[in-house]
């Protein structure tokens, strides 16, 4: 992010409203919470000085592998099974 070493406070600040909007968006809409977060995360890593290439692949890395446990976790260990009709 170019303009987190141009305007830093830009930054911290959009990092505020993001976890606002994360807190906000928590209890109903997940999906939107998640990227408020990884907006922070991402933009305070970008702010605080940490540019790496290695560091974005490893954190999607991460993101796929978890993923794909969840999706596992989902179809095998936690599977949704229909009601048996004729009861």
């Amino acid at each position: 992010m170019p303009i987190a070493v141009h305007a830093p406070l830009l930054v911290w600040a959009a990092a505020a409203i993001a976890m606002i909007i994360y807190s906000m968006a928590l209890p109903e809409r997940y999906d939107i919470a998640c990227a408020a977060f990884a907006f922070t995360l991402i933009v305070t890593l970008a702010a605080s000085g940490v540019h790496s290439y290695v560091l974005l692949a490893a954190r999607a890395w991460e993101t796929l592998l978890g993923g794909a446990l969840g999706v596992v976790a989902a179809k095998v260990v936690f599977p949704i099974r229909a009601p048996k009709s004729g009861t």
